[in-house]
C-alpha cells in the first residue's frame, strides 16, 4: 500500500511585534516600566500522566522522549525549578494512583533534579466544571496547566516540547502571559508552551 504525502511550505516571516516579544522588548501593559515589572519565574512545570496506562495502555509511560524534554529544560533552558505534575507513573503500570514513581527508570533518572507534584484523581474530577461533558485527560491537562500558571507562575511545556536555550528574554516580559501561534499560518494559540505571571487577568479571564 502506498501512501502519498502533500508537504506545503509556508513562508513565514516574524513580525515586528512578534520579534519584539521574543527579546524582550514588549510595551509595558500597565503603567509600570520594564524594570519595575517582577520577572516571571524561571520555574518549569510539566504534566504526564492523568491517565492510567494500566487500564489503557495506548496512552504510554513516561519514556526516554519525556525524560529528553525535561533534561532539556535543566541543560538547554537552565530551569532554576522544574515541577513534574502527575497522576500515575509507575512502570510497569500499577492500578493504584501514585504508585512508586520511581519504579519508571526515566523518572528515576531525574529525581535529583525535579520535583514530582501528585494530583488524585479526585482533585482532576473537580476539575471538570461540566460535568455532562466528556472529558479526556488532555482537557483535563489544559485545564491544569492554566491553574498551575495562575497560582504559582512560571514556564509550561508539554512534555515532546524541547527548550535548547534559556528563556531570559521573555521572562523579562511586561505582559502577564506569553504564547505562540498554532501553526505558520497563524491560524491561532498553541498551549503546549507558555510564559505566565501568576494572577494573570488573560488566565483569569
Amino acid at each position: 500500500m502506498a501512501v502519498s504525502l502533500r508537504l506545503r511550505r509556508l513562508d513565514f516571516v516574524s513580525t515586528r511585534d512578534e520579534l519584539d516579544c521574543l527579546f524582550g522588548r514588549t510595551r509595558p501593559t500597565t503603567t509600570a516600566t520594564a524594570g519595575e515589572t517582577e520577572l516571571i519565574p524561571n520555574h518549569v512545570h510539566f504534566i504526564f500522566g492523568l491517565s492510567n496506562p494500566h487500564d489503557d495502555p495506548g496512552v504510554g509511560t513516561f519514556n526516554f522522549i519525556s525524560y529528553l524534554a525535561v533534561r532539556s529544560a535543566i541543560v538547554g533552558m537552565r530551569a532554576e525549578n522544574i515541577s513534574l505534575h502527575y497522576t500515575y507513573l509507575a512502570d510497569p503500570p500499577a492500578p493504584e494512583p501514585n504508585s512508586n514513581p520511581f519504579s519508571n527508570g526515566w523518572v528515576d533518572l531525574l529525581r535529583d533534579e525535579i520535583t514530582l507534584v501528585y494530583h488524585s484523581p479526585e482533585e482532576m474530577d473537580a476539575l471538570k466544571n461540566q460535568p455532562g461533558a466528556h472529558w479526556q485527560a488532555a482537557h483535563v491537562s489544559d485545564v491544569l496547566r492554566l491553574k498551575l500558571l495562575q497560582e504559582e507562575g512560571g514556564i509550561y511545556l508539554d512534555t515532546d516540547a524541547f527548550g535548547l536555550r534559556p528563556f531570559t528574554d521573555l521572562l523579562r516580559s511586561p505582559r502577564d502571559i506569553i504564547m505562540g501561534h498554532e501553526g505558520g499560518n497563524r491560524a491561532g494559540l498553541c498551549n503546549a508552551i507558555m510564559v505566565a505571571r501568576k494572577n494573570s487577568t488573560f488566565i483569569d479571564r
